[in-house]
């Protein structure tokens, strides 16, 4: 949480500072995710953003993230077992500028969206099961850096960084038992974290 407040400031800071700087050109960047730092499981996802040469006005984009967590538990007594699969899906809107940058270009900005979490629990008992499923949105928060390098005259290769926060989440919130009645202790789970990402944008 303090690097991406540190973060948030710098980008900030340099944001006020970089007005001036807009690329002089329309440019659409589309870039894929390829892991997040909060999970190990496979993502999909990633940032579409548009770029425009009018000063002062942010450039604009939306990016998304989604994957599945699932967590096999066992009590501290008796023979149950509980499944947990949460499928969280993230999404934001943001604003960035450009900062000029020596032969590569970088982009700096910072959005607003939320997360949407679908919690699924099932407790195996005595050979039956019991399952439960519950959503919840939660906000989150986005600051990002891009670092582009031209392939071309109007083609450039991306990698970017996407930091999200979030509080944690509970996962037994709305489901129709509790996991601690069965001797099962289920943290809240930690989902900040950031997101890599590459692709191209196509300058005109």
């Amino acid at each position: 949480m303090k690097q991406l407040k540190k973060l948030v400031l710098i980008s900030m800071g340099l944001l006020i500072g970089a007005g001036v700087t807009q690329a002089q050109f329309i440019g659409i960047s589309v870039d894929g995710a390829i892991g997040y730092t909060a999970t190990e499981s496979t993502v999909s996802g990633g940032s579409v953003d548009l770029s425009h040469p009018v000063p002062f006005v942010p450039n604009f984009g939306y990016s998304a993230l989604s994957f599945i967590d699932e967590a096999d538990l066992l009590p501290s007594t008796g023979s149950e077992s509980l499944n947990t699969k949460t499928t969280l899906a993230l999404q934001s809107y943001h604003l960035f500028y450009h900062v000029p940058f020596p032969v590569v270009s970088m982009a700096l900005g910072f959005g607003l969206g939320s997360a949407t979490v679908k919690s699924e629990l099932a407790m195996t008992n005595s050979g039956s099961t019991i399952s439960s499923e519950a959503t919840q949105v939660v906000p989150i928060s986005e600051a990002f850096i891009h670092i582009g390098l031209p392939v071309w005259s109007i083609l450039e290769f991306h990698i970017g960084y996407h930091a999200y926060s979030l509080s944690k989440v509970d996962l037994t919130k709305n489901a129709d038992f509790n996991p601690a009645d069965y001797n099962f202790s289920v943290e809240e789970k930690n989902y900040t974290g950031g997101m890599t990402t590459v692709g191209l944008q196509i300058a005109f």
